[in-house]
Order: structure tokens, then sequence, then C-alpha cells
């Protein structure tokens, strides 16, 4: 294709396509998809020198509506080639924010501020939520829809959530937090929360696996019978120590994490042990390991 297209003419559903007036508009001035959509079309209709067919979509006023474009090219004495482009917006249209509202797999509700007399918020209505929300609030989409949130306190802490969500209202921008919900099988959420206007977006994770995960991993790190520890490579300085290493190296716990990995070094050692540590992480254990297990410093 030589040239650039224009546009010369254009009806309302072309106009509320592109979402701008189209009078002598060129084809380079749309966004890209529907500027591809376009080029594309005409390039097969020229090729095939016939009616051609197209889908094309586009997100209106927050929903993703599909269009039937069909294309006749015209014979043109004067210059290049023109075509008729006849679009037709199909009945039915998908909700783009409740399309990702379901699709995600993080619980979103959405709350509108309650106030007191005084104007001060002092509760939230659930507006909006998603399914996995109503999984994670154990109830159903109808039962929470519309109750204030001090009165699923069973399901999500609201106790405890309130005052926090009151303060980043009260603050605007956003903030995170852990809470821990006792149930019957005990839940851990992350809440997200975004201000925007007088609601709030409030996303729920049930972090439950990651935390036991967590704890067992703790578990197996403070009970094992091999001295083991947790340093920061940057600085060396013990971040953690347990029980096994407290016996062997005689050190109280206090007295451990204000050492260095360098401390409990034998000093020939140092220089080598303190350059694969920095260098090379994998290869500095490696070589810990094959130390403290032959001797004792």
């Amino acid at each position: 294709m030589t040239g650039e297209l224009n546009i010369l003419r254009a009806g309302k559903v072309f106009e509320a396509w592109i979402d701008r007036p189209a009078h002598k508009l060129k084809v380079a001035e749309l966004s890209i998809e529907r500027a591809r959509a376009l080029r594309d079309l005409y390039a097969q209709a020229v090729t095939e020198a016939q009616l051609v067919q197209a889908v094309a979509h586009g997100i209106i006023n927050g929903s993703v509506c599909v269009y039937d474009l069909v294309a006749l090219p015209l014979f043109n004495h004067f210059g290049p080639p023109l075509f008729l482009v006849y679009m037709q917006e199909r009945e039915r249209k998908f909700s783009l924010i409740e399309a990702m509202f379901q699709a995600t797999t993080e619980g979103l509700v959405a709350l509108a501020v309650v106030r007191d007399a005084a104007g001060a918020p002092i509760d939230f209505q659930i507006a909006a939520l998603n399914e996995v929300a109503v999984l994670v609030m154990q109830g159903t989409a109808e039962g929470l829809r519309g109750r204030h949130l001090s009165e699923v306190c069973d399901e999500i802490q609201a106790s405890q959530m309130l005052p926090r969500l009151v303060s980043v209202f009260n603050g605007g921008g956003s903030a995170h937090f852990e809470l821990e919900c006792p149930l019957d099988d005990q839940k851990h959420l992350r809440v997200g929360v975004v201000t925007m206007g007088d609601l709030l977006a409030v996303t729920l994770t049930d972090i439950s696996g990651l935390i036991a995960q967590q704890k067992s991993f703790r578990l197996l790190f403070e009970g094992n019978p091999v001295p083991m520890w947790l340093f920061d490579l940057e600085s060396m300085k013990f971040l953690t120590v347990n029980d096994a290493a407290i016996a062997q190296y005689g050190y109280d716990r206090e007295s451990f994490l204000k050492l260095t990995l360098l401390d409990i070094v034998p000093q020939r050692d140092r220089d080598a042990i303190e350059q694969a540590v920095r260098n090379k992480p994998g290869a500095g254990g490696r070589r810990l390991h094959e130390h403290f297990s032959s001797s004792k410093c």
C-alpha cells in the first residue's frame, strides 16, 4: 500500500469506535489497533478487488464493543483507490471492568464510605465484590452486598480492619497490611487498599498457605540439630540463628546477632570466605558448609 489513508466522511458509529470526529482525519492519527484494522481491511479489499469482511473491537464507556466491518473497494479515476466501509455494532457488550473484576485470582471489594452526623467516616458499605471475595468472606454475593463492613467481622476481622481503612481513607493514597482471622480454619489475609473519591478498592488475598509454608521452614530451621543461620550478604551481619548454632559457638542469641559471619570464621579463611560470599553466594555457601562440617571454630 502506497501513501497514507485519509477518512473523508464517517457516521456516528464509526466516530464512536474511534472516539473522536472523523471528518478529513488521517488514519495515522488513530490509535494503533484501530489504524491497523483499517489498513489491513483496505489492503485486503484492494488485493482481492471484492467485498471483504472483518471484526473490530473497541472500549466504549468501560464496555468492550464488537463491530462487524464490511469493506468495498471503489474505482477512482483521479487518484488512489477508495473504499467504502460499512460498520455495525453488535448488540451484546461486555463490561471490561466486570470481566477483570471476576477474572482476577484476588478477592476484590468496592466499599462506599458511611459517615456519622458530623460527616466523619465510621464504616463502609460493601458496594460490589467478586466471587473470590465471596469465598474469602465465607458468604454469598447477595448476602454480603449492601452490608456494612462492621457487620461481617467474623469473616474478615472488620474490628481490626476498620480503623486501618478509615485511616487510609482520611489520608488518601494506598496501603497494605495483613490480618489473622480466627475462623474454624485459621486464615491469614493480605489486604491492599486504594482510595477513589468516596470509595475504597480493597483486595483480599488468602496467604494462609504461604504462612503455613513459612512456619514449616521456621520449624525446620529452629529445630534442626545442625547449626544454621541467616545473614545479610552486604554487611554479613547475622539476621537469625538457631539453637544448635548457639549451643555450638557458645554465644547467647543477643550476642550472636551482634556478630558478623567473619567473627566466627578462622582468621586464615576470612579473605577467601568474604570474597566467596560477596562474589558467588552459591559457591560461598558450599565452602562454608564444607568448612563447618569438618571443624569447629
